[in-house]
């Protein structure tokens, strides 16, 4: 959950991408480790994870970090900067990361330099993500929230085996946007709507030759929606 909201499924796995999250937006983890199905649905047996972003956050913070094997390949890059506005009657915060980790191959590793190129042992990727929360006091304490995080993942790879190339593109896009309503009742009581919206596409192009001959494409989509509405 993100904010007490469901983030959609990947579209090719069924778990749930937090990585898009800039570990400054987080104010805490709020875990649940008994099963919570009667409220988060039958998913949430093993429990519950909660993040829960900064509300009280006025700046900006940024943080670089750049690493590299020992034995050649796997060099990552990550940026990310975040920005927060608190004001009397509500808050804003934005976030955008950037991340890059470049493909480890065969012939980077002195067990597996045997194999033909190309062979990458690990894939590249190139990852862009970005986030908003706010929310705003409207009237009579009554308060409007929005939860909004997108994630766009690129990955790329070629193998060689037995005299045919293997190339790959596969991008991988998710959206969750989830806004909500908190009415208060009484000193006690509060009335909550809430709705997500989020939509996950996982596309994977393929093409195969031999001889400089291409004899096989492919071109699929693991795609996968959520829409939920909660009081």
């Amino acid at each position: 959950l993100l904010n007490g909201h469901r983030l959609s499924f990947g579209g090719s796995a069924q778990g749930i991408d937090i990585s898009g999250i800039p570990t400054e937006a987080i104010e805490r983890v709020e875990i649940i480790p008994d099963g919570s199905s009667a409220l988060y649905g039958s998913d949430a047996v093993a429990g519950v994870v909660n993040v829960i972003l900064r509300r009280s956050f006025d700046g900006v913070t940024a943080n670089a970090r750049v690493g590299t094997a020992t034995d050649g390949g796997g060099t990552s890059q990550l940026y990310q900067i975040v920005a927060g506005k608190q004001w009397q009657s509500g808050n804003l915060l934005v976030a955008y990361g950037f991340r890059r980790n470049e493909e480890v191959d065969a012939e980077d590793r002195d067990y597996t330099n045997y194999l033909p190129e190309p062979y990458p042992l690990i894939k590249g990727q190139r990852v862009h993500s970005a986030l908003v929360s706010g929310s705003q006091s409207l009237f009579d304490d009554v308060r409007f929230s929005l939860d909004a995080t997108f994630v766009d993942r690129a990955m790329d790879g070629s193998y060689n085996t037995n005299n045919i190339l293997s190339v790959s593109h596969t991008t991988d896009r998710s959206l969750s946007i989830s806004p909500s309503l908190t009415i208060p009742v009484d000193d006690n009581w509060s009335l909550s709507v809430a709705s997500t919206y989020a939509r996950s596409r996982n596309r994977r192009q393929t093409a195969s030759s031999s001889n400089g001959t291409v004899f096989l494409r492919e071109d699929f989509c693991y795609c996968h929606s959520l829409h939920a509405v909660e009081a």
